[in-house]
């Protein structure tokens, strides 16, 4: 694989307390800078819906909330453009791909890993999704 993207505008990635919802800061951030200002991680968590939670009662709990209607309301909420795929496993290439080109337009691509592959850990090569 080449090495030949890089991106247009320079960006700082900062831990954040819930990786889908710090992931869609960096990317106001950065397409939206003047609404990052005014924003953060809680309202983001908030205004996509993201504690859209069912309570069975013996603390198991369940997020309802897709990850693509999460990206899907986020994009509205900002004016942005989404571009989602989840079929990365089917066709990696054609992934690879397209988010090769997002780098080079500029844009800031959101990835979602399955814990069982990161097998760097057993926690996450034995445990549970």
């Amino acid at each position: 694989m080449e090495a030949d993207v890089v991106s247009k505008k320079p960006f700082a990635i900062h831990a954040g307390l819930h990786c889908l919802f710090s992931g869609l800061v960096h990317i106001l951030e950065h397409e939206r800078p003047e609404a990052a200002l005014a924003s953060d991680e809680a309202d983001i968590y908030f205004e996509t819906n993201g504690l859209n939670l069912e309570y069975y009662g013996d603390m198991n709990k369940v997020w309802l909330a897709s990850q693509l209607d999460i990206a899907e309301r986020f994009a509205d909420a900002y004016g942005l453009e989404l571009q989602a795929s989840f079929e990365a496993d089917r066709a990696p290439d054609d992934a690879l791909q397209r988010l090769r080109e997002a780098v080079r337009q500029g844009r800031l691509p959101l990835l979602f890993v399955r814990t069982t592959s990161l097998d760097y850990h057993e926690v996450f090569r034995d445990g549970e999704e």
